[in-house]
């Protein structure tokens, strides 16, 4: 018998709450389009490039 989006939901809603939220970050990261090459490495070199001028101005 295939399973249905109805009877998996009523199943998920059983587990508990720390389970339902692996469950659901499981879910969405199997919809989430994967990163462009490079990406990762630009939000970091953007996030160090923000925290020095932020630690430059306190100065």
């Amino acid at each position: 018998m295939p399973v249905t989006g109805e009877s998996l939901a009523h199943d998920a809603l059983g587990l508990s709450a720390d389970q339902r939220k692996t469950f659901a970050c499981r879910l969405l990261l199997s919809v989430e389009p994967a990163p462009e090459p490079g990406v990762g490495a630009a939000w970091d070199a953007r996030f160090f490039a923000a925290s020095h001028d932020l630690t430059r101005t306190r100065h």
